[in-house]
């Protein structure tokens, strides 16, 4: 006869199997992988980097990389501890190029303008995709010298010679220090008629004697070296 004072059977007990994607028990998170990535391997949680939500005794945790947090993992090409765009790592978590590099090694990822790149990025003022010097500064610090540049970060810039700058710079022809006309290099820095200009900078220029037109300093120019009509000065 059975006698339950005297038998001894193991007790059974039974718990929540972390990893099988059912979220029973005392879990908060079962992704379905108990291999630490998204929930953590004892299922109270989800790892650092990560979101989860979601699971039922039915259906798994969903997981995803947090954008933002400052660690990188996952399919995110970087993560700078932030969701804001235009200061190299995305909103997404991608990596804006061209004009910026991302140390994604460290943890928040680093990014920093590339002066060159094509793009007015971060604290760079000129970036008009050559880094030479002509046109934008090198370094991207600004306007390079006879030079002026337009644009709205992030876009490229356009750069053009400063006429009136004393700098003789293609296409240029002439540029005697002054934006103004009627002085034998005009305002957009081209040689004007009946003038003779130097190739020096800035540059100078008179007028051309003889040569039928009275300009600039002449008060008669009738085409004539003789001194009949005009005098000779």
């Amino acid at each position: 006869m059975y006698n339950d004072a005297t038998s001894t059977f193991a007790k059974t007990t039974c718990g929540a199997v972390c990893g099988d994607g059912k979220m029973v028990d005392a879990e908060t998170c079962d992704d379905g992988s108990n291999n630490a990535i998204g929930c953590n391997a004892d299922c109270s949680g989800s790892l650092p980097g990560y979101s989860c939500t979601g699971g039922s005794s039915t259906s798994a945790t969903t997981c995803s990389t947090a954008c933002g947090d400052g660690v990188k993992l996952g399919t995110e090409a970087c993560d700078d501890g932030n969701i804001a765009s235009l200061d190299g790592c995305s909103a997404t978590c991608t990596i804006e190029a061209p004009g910026w590099t991302c140390n994604v090694a460290s943890d928040p990822s680093v990014c920093t303008p590339v002066c060159g790149a094509g793009g007015t990025t971060g604290s760079e003022a000129c970036d008009d995709g050559s880094n030479n010097g002509i046109g934008c500064a090198t370094g991207c610090t600004g306007d390079a010298t006879g030079w002026i540049c337009t644009g709205v970060k992030p876009a490229v810039f356009t750069c053009l010679p400063k006429c009136g700058d004393g700098i003789v710079i293609a296409p240029e022809t002439c540029d005697d220090g002054n934006a103004g006309a009627g002085d034998g290099c005009d305002a957009t820095c081209i040689l004007e008629q009946y003038w003779t200009c130097s190739a020096t900078t800035p540059t100078t220029c008179v007028p051309t004697p003889n040569d039928g037109a009275a300009v600039g300093s002449e008060v008669c120019d009738d085409g004539t070296p003789n001194g009949v009509g005009c005098n000779l000065a």
